[in-house]
């Protein structure tokens, strides 16, 4: 795996810009299914991972107008 980037916890928070308590809630809860890898007691977060996970994560403007529709009770 060679170029592959590994970030501690502290590293990946910034990276994501969130609190490292978020970070620790997700691995456990797995509410918002943030991928990391646990090795022993360390745990590690792969940068190519977050990318991804940023990316399914987004909403274009048009979902938005979408999604605001249906929670009122509107067909768009």
């Amino acid at each position: 795996m060679e170029g592959t980037t590994y970030m501690k916890e502290t590293e990946a928070a910034a990276y994501l810009n969130c609190a490292p308590i978020t970070l620790a809630k997700d691995r456990c809860e797995q509410k918002l299914g943030i991928p990391f890898y646990k090795l022993g007691r360390c745990v590690r977060y792969r940068k190519d991972d977050l990318d991804a996970w940023m990316e399914s994560r987004r909403i274009s403007p048009l979902e938005m107008t979408a999604q605001a529709s249906i929670k009122k009770g509107r067909p768009l």
